[in-house]
């Protein structure tokens, strides 16, 4: 380990919080155009990022920091107010898992996404979503579930998956009540740079279906509404990361009332 690693360290354990935080803000903001996400797009880019660094982030932490960073992209500060408020969310015995968090995700987040660092960044959260799908890690894949509430807002099961145009990957948590989609049989008939299409088999009380050509935009943000359903349930689109090479997004059946 490097002396500045140590030294780091030993600040963020003995409570150079302010320091830290200073030092964190001369960094930030450097890149040419920094591309602006929707708040939508920074809690879901986020979450993904957080679990390639094993950094678990509950549902009410992910939100509070997404509500930092909307106040702040309002106030038209977000390089400031991001930095400051995003560490003090955290107890001084995780500030070194926050150090990493932040200069491996926010950083990137908030800099220049269309640059060829702000593309590998993003080639490695699809990667990220995939690896978790390849290995069935349950473990990551409860972690991405809780930071997005996904139990609460598809209690009719969901699925994360990801395609790269030829081949498509999911994990899921079955279905537990009457209405429902097969995930192993979705078929990605169509990705593009601009959108992706599906056929999806749904289940209806008894009677199966496939809907044919349900497509979303890979530039949405927040949850899609993909299929209405009777009884005011719906097929969801949560749109996670998206790169040159792939896809990654959760299908999620529920009550619209409950998301």
């Amino acid at each position: 380990m490097s002396i500045r690693r140590r030294t780091i360290r030993t600040w963020i354990k003995g409570g150079g919080f302010a320091f830290l935080a200073l030092m964190l803000m001369s960094g930030v903001g450097k890149a040419d155009q920094p591309t602006s996400l929707s708040t939508e797009q920074f809690h879901n880019m986020l979450a993904v990022c957080a679990l390639g660094l094993n950094v678990h982030l509950h549902a009410n932490l992910l939100g509070s920091l997404t509500s930092i960073y909307d106040g702040s992209k309002t106030n038209g500060d977000a390089t400031f107010e991001i930095t400051t408020k995003f560490l003090e969310q955290f107890p001084e015995t995780e500030r070194t898992n926050v150090y990493a968090l932040y200069t491996n995700c926010i950083t990137h987040m908030l800099g220049n996404l269309n640059s060829s660092a702000g593309q590998e960044f993003q080639e490695q959260l699809l990667a990220n979503l995939k690896n978790i799908i390849e290995g069935k890690n349950s473990r990551k894949f409860d972690d991405l579930a809780d930071s997005q509430g996904l139990d609460t807002k598809y209690p009719d099961g969901y699925g994360l998956f990801y395609s790269d145009g030829s081949k498509t990957l999911h994990l899921t948590k079955p279905d537990r009540a009457q209405y429902s989609f097969d995930p192993s049989g979705v078929q990605v008939i169509e990705l593009t740079p601009e959108k992706v299409c599906m056929n999806l088999p749904i289940k209806m009380y008894s009677v199966n279906i496939t809907m044919t050509n349900a497509c979303f935009f890979r530039g949405a943000s927040g949850v899609v509404h993909l299929i209405q359903l009777a009884n005011g349930f719906s097929l969801d689109v949560v749109n996670l990361s998206n790169s040159a090479n792939g896809a990654a997004w959760v299908l999620g059946m529920g009550p619209v009332t409950s998301h």
